[in-house]
């Protein structure tokens, strides 16, 4: 994946040199996310954190970027449980989805739905974070039209060649 530019790749300039610190992984084909990436910079010796995104043309596109300083600070949990969750149809489809067991909610069509509410935790502290953990993978759902062309397909080992593929596509 690496050889591929694939992942998005975090530099960090240490003593003038870019150093490779961490990846963000792909999420998928269209997958909005928020990703978190916790730096350490004890090695850090300047007063500016200089920092370097990158990846293959077209793969990743980067919204906003921040980082924080505050002090850590204790953190409350609490997980809340499914309260309801429904499918596009109205249907009732918490069995699937309220413990992990490997018995999936299987999304066959385009436009399927999961529908999921859960109670709202207490506003505490001025502040309030709400992540939602899931597990799950998926298959594209789409219909392959012609033949593979293989040369092409090949090509793809060579480290390096999708990024360019990405760049040759655009441009068409």
């Amino acid at each position: 994946m690496k050889d591929q530019s694939l992942p998005l790749m975090v530099y960090i300039e240490n003593n003038g040199i870019w150093e490779l610190y961490d990846t963000f992984e792909i999420a998928g084909t269209l997958a909005m996310k928020d990703d978190v990436l916790q730096i350490n910079l004890r090695n850090i010796k300047s007063e500016t954190v200089k920092i370097k995104l990158e990846t293959g043309f077209k793969f990743w596109e980067v919204d906003h970027v921040a980082m924080d300083f505050s002090r850590n600070s204790p953190v409350q949990t609490k997980i809340a449980s499914l309260k309801e969750s429904y499918d596009e149809n109205g249907l009732d489809i918490s069995l699937f989805l309220m413990k992990n067991d490997q018995s999936y909610y299987i999304q066959h069509e385009i436009g399927n739905q999961a529908n999921l509410s859960f109670p709202v935790p207490e506003f505490t502290n001025e502040n309030r974070t709400v992540i939602l953990e899931s597990k799950g993978y998926y298959h594209i759902l789409r219909e392959q039209q012609g033949l593979p062309r293989m040369i092409e397909i090949m090509s793809f080992r060579e480290p390096g060649r999708m990024p360019l593929f990405s760049r040759e596509l655009y441009k068409e």
